[in-house]
């Protein structure tokens, strides 16, 4: 019957040796990876990974994922379901050996990504051609525009013609000759004057195109100039065209006109440049090349007819949309094919990811192993939970009845000295310090629905070290607590517990509704908790009589207004009077409530962890050591502790209970308590009978613990360093001796068999200091033929270190240069060495004193925050409540509520339920992590990773 399950510390972890066949090694790593009841260490850890065995497979899982990823982006990009859900189990379980294999699912991933890659380029030549077409007839369209725009119709004939009459409305000086043209908002000032204006003056001598070059005859003037069109980016538009006009002197007529926004696309403009000469004509190309400017054919070379030129433009335009249609239809058929590609596979992908995360995680785990070639058998090592121990040799035993095995595998305890707990030595004697996980128990914690968040919250800090007290079980209540006394409100708890109630209703089937979306996914993790903090908040909200800022009359008051005076006449049943709202004191009354309040949590809270360091002593100490941190370490803590801020709470508690009028100040009774110790008390400041001797007792205590705390620690600490050395002495003369049996021993390999004293074992080939299993398997399945005896005779087949510790080695190598030097001392004189006066140790003491004397004060007077967070919540839903409800509604007596209501309501969503809720979450996060947590709590455990 496997044991309760205990959230309140790490399971029982027992570090077991797994002896598996190798030919069905995966099956059975398959089985416990299924129960998770495993975390296998890594042998190889002194080994390269490019040479571990099943370097390559993971490379290759690796390599599939990643196209699994990229087959995922473009679904996404197509606006289909990217991977969603799990597979069948039982289908994979089927499939797994011959189509889920990494090999098998690479090959038809490589093939899909072939036929997708071919589509996806087919499909962007496709809208690169699509885009040059639509530029096209933008640049067509548009720049006939600006030409007809430009020229007015006159008699048509085989040259640009233009009516005498047009010529005498141009502007001939619209520039003058020292002018700069180099500024596109004064051209568009010119262009919004006169549409027409298409001159540019010119500074050099001989034909100038400010006026129009020109033959006149019959009422006729001819032009000619030569034009390109073309489209360009309207980020670089601006510095093309100054560029352009520095380039050709100012011989150049430019205009432009926006295009058409399209999707995906950035905004571009449409321009038309006249010019003289080829020269011209070759400037402008290479500076359309170096702005990504594309040049379109607008009309046919030679041609100067204008009623030529629009008919060619329309022409061309009539063209161009056509193979912008065709294109269209090709390439709505192209993305149909894709999607119908990836719809045909989409099925699969769910499997295929988690075919290839377990068999990345199988690949993983079996590079841990040590296989001997030998006797094909497998060597591993791991940690096993001391309750799942049985369900792991089941799980084994069925497998190997599955897999046909010839032999069982089968777990046995690994029993090690303290030397090879610290280190592996070789045949040569090289020195390989093991990694933590061979060394230090994994913390396992299960969590459920109700113990996730809090558990994911103390871990941020740190893993919980391995049998320590889980911070989690308390912070499941004391965090709800702590928020709803910075967040107490009725009506905003309530907000907060229907949202927490929300995500319990969507998360009943997973946290597939929060779409991969990480907050979302926050909120479904802590879901539990946010139903905890919301039902807290009310719970305060009704102490503090607070419902969206407004007190309600729930209870009769205990106070009567009597000409114009208050008088006591009974006493309210909970929380806080309605009618001290009334009052011109109220917020005095509130604070000094509060802050008060804060200060006694303090105390309950912090004291709490301070047991919980006793409680963590005795769990993981001997029972002397748990004995002596009791009187020497936590006694003298909780005495100074209580000695200071256990009695301000009594105060606080007598002072609301005492019932007389005269009541003196407490931050006044603490102070002349520390520094008029011995001074005679007031009958005005006096609170109860024989309060002098008390305080002074209790000084006395506090004072006494930091003595206590010093003292007993440091005598201590000097004898245990006596002995370390008294026994270092001893050692030194066992070194030798000792390294001689472990060189023989490291020589000379055998196995245990039952009923053996010595305790050997066989060096795996490269790997000396681990246990091998060469031979034994095979000569004890000949000794023994039933599996009944094999599993009897396995048992038996214990490990043993054939090392000496790191330090026993340092030691015998110091001893032997000592003897070398004609050093004579004998390990007796160690025998006779007295403790001496450690000053290091002892500053050390008294800093650590100091320290958590000074803790105390820091720590209470951070637990204030308590009262400050509600103060401000309370006071800016006050703000809120009169500002955006009453005080609008009178200014706008129509329409106030209207416009109040709706602000109020996001004021009270967005600032008091989303800014000051995360405030409060982070102040009471830092309380547990800082204040609370550093009374006990070491953080320095290793995570499960079965």
């Amino acid at each position: 019957m496997d044991k309760p399950l205990n959230i309140f510390r790490s399971e029982t972890m027992l570090h077991r040796q797994f002896i598996i066949p190798r030919d069905s090694l995966s099956q059975h790593i398959k089985s416990l990876q299924r129960i998770q009841a495993v975390d296998f260490c890594n042998l190889n850890f002194d080994v390269r990974p490019t040479q571990l065995p099943f370097f390559g497979q993971i490379n290759l899982c690796h390599q599939s994922l990643g196209r699994l990823k990229r087959i995922q982006n473009v679904m996404t990009k197509f606006g289909m379901d990217s991977i969603n859900g799990s597979p069948d189990p039982e289908k994979e379980e089927i499939e797994d050996a011959e189509t889920l294999s990494p090999m098998r699912i690479e090959e038809q991933l490589v093939s899909m990504e072939r036929d997708l890659d071919e589509q996806l380029a087919r499909e962007k030549e496709l809208c690169e051609q699509q885009s040059d077409l639509q530029d096209m007839i933008d640049v067509l369209s548009i720049g006939q525009t600006i030409l007809l725009e430009s020229f007015a119709a006159g008699s048509v004939d085989s040259q640009v013609a233009v009516d005498p009459t047009y010529l005498k409305d141009l502007p001939q000086n619209s520039l003058s000759k020292d002018e700069p043209n180099d500024n596109l908002k004064e051209e568009e000032e010119n262009r919004n004057a006169d549409g027409n204006n298409l001159y540019y003056r010119t500074d050099v001598e001989g034909p100038s195109i400010n006026q129009p070059p020109s033959v006149v005859s019959q009422g006729q003037v001819f032009l000619a100039v030569q034009f390109v069109a073309g489209i360009v980016s309207l980020g670089v538009l601006d510095i093309f065209h100054r560029l352009l006009m520095i380039s050709l002197r100012g011989n150049v007529l430019f205009e432009y006109r926006l295009a058409p926004q399209r999707k995906d696309s950035p905004p571009k403009a449409v321009f038309l440049v006249f010019f003289s000469g080829p020269h011209s004509f070759l400037t402008i190309n290479r500076l359309c090349l170096s702005y990504n400017a594309t040049l379109f054919p607008f009309h046919e070379e030679g041609e100067r007819s204008l009623a030529a030129i629009i008919n060619h433009v329309q022409e061309m335009l009539g063209k161009a949309e056509e193979k912008l249609r065709m294109n269209d239809e090709v390439l709505s058929h192209s993305h149909h094919h894709i999607e119908t590609i990836l719809a045909s596979f989409s099925p699969l992908l769910p499997t295929f990811s988690e075919a290839l995360t377990s068999s990345l995680r199988l690949y993983s785990i079996l590079n841990r192993f040590v296989v001997d070639s030998s006797s094909q058998m497998a060597l591993g090592e791991g940690w096993v939970s001391e309750r799942m121990i049985s369900v792991v040799e089941d799980t084994l035993a069925q497998t190997a009845k599955t897999a046909a095995d010839t032999t069982v595998p089968f777990v046995t305890p690994l029993r090690m000295n303290e030397t090879s707990k610290k280190a592996r030595i070789l045949e040569n004697g090289t020195i390989i310090p093991l990694p933590d996980e061979l060394t230090t128990p994994p913390t396992l914690i299960r969590t459920n629905a109700f113990t996730a968040a809090p558990q994911k919250l103390i871990n941020s800090f740190g893993t919980p070290t391995y049998k320590e007290i889980n911070p989690a079980l308390s912070a499941l209540v004391t965090f709800p607590f702590l928020f709803a006394i910075m967040f107490g409100d009725v009506g905003h708890g309530a907000i907060v517990l229907l949202v927490g109630v929300l995500c319990c209703v969507l998360g009943r089937k997973g946290e597939g509704w929060t779409g991969g979306n990480d907050i979302l996914r926050y909120f479904h993790i802590g879901r539990i908790l946010l139903v905890l903090m919301g039902a807290m908040s009310i719970f305060t909200g009704l102490l503090y009589n607070e419902f969206f800022s407004i007190s309600l009359p729930m209870f009769k008051s205990g106070w009567k207004v009597e000409a114009g005076k208050m008088r006591k006449v009974g006493t309210y049943v909970f929380g806080v009077d309605s009618i001290w709202r009334q009052c011109d004191n109220s917020l005095l009354f509130l604070n000094s409530l509060k802050m008060k309040m804060s200060i006694l949590i303090a105390v309950l809270h912090m004291s709490l962890g301070l047991v919980f360091s006793l409680l963590n002593s005795i769990h993981t100490s001997r029972p002397i050591d748990a004995l002596k941190f009791t009187f020497f370490t936590f006694l003298p803590k909780l005495t100074l502790f209580l000695s200071l801020f256990g009695y301000l709470s009594f105060l606080i508690v007598f002072k609301w209970l005492d019932a007389s009028t005269h009541k003196p100040m407490l931050i006044s009774v603490m102070i002349d308590m520390f520094l008029s110790p011995t001074k005679k008390m007031s009958a005005d400041d006096r609170m109860f009978k024989g309060q002098e001797t008390i305080q002074l007792v209790l000084v006395g205590l506090a004072l006494f613990s930091i003595v206590w705390m010093v003292v007993p620690n440091f005598v201590m600490l000097c004898r245990q360093a006596c002995r370390a050395q008294k026994e270092e002495g001893k050692k030194t003369e066992r070194t030798s001796a000792e390294q001689e049996r472990s060189v023989q021993q490291r020589k000379k390999p055998k196995y245990l068999t039952k009923g053996t004293d010595t305790e050997t074992v066989s060096l795996l080939s490269g790997q000396s200091g681990r246990l091998s299993v060469a031979g034994s398997i095979n000569s004890l399945s000949s000794e023994f033929g039933e599996e009944e005896k094999q599993k009897e005779r396995y048992g038996t087949l214990t490990p043993t270190s054939l090392a000496t510790s790191t330090t026993e080695a340092e030691e015998g190598k110091a001893g032997g240069e000592g003897e070398g030097d004609g050093d004579e001392r004998s390990g007796r004189e160690w025998e006779e060495r007295e403790p001496a006066f450690d000053s290091g140790l002892f500053v050390h003491l008294v800093i650590d004193t100091i320290e958590y004397v000074l803790g105390c004060v820091s720590n209470t007077a951070s637990y204030l925050r308590l009262w400050a967070l509600s103060l401000a919540h309370s006071q800016l839903s006050e703000v809120f409540f009169d500002y955006l409800s009453i005080l609008v509604a009178r200014k706008v007596p129509v329409f106030g509520s209207v416009i109040g209501m709706p602000a109020l309501i996001g004021a009270t969503a967005a600032v008091l339920c989303g800014m000051e809720g995360l405030s409060a979450f982070l102040h009471c996060l830092r309380l547990h992590w800082v204040e609370f947590m550093n009374k006990f709590y070491v953080g320095e455990g290793r995570e499960w990773g079965g």
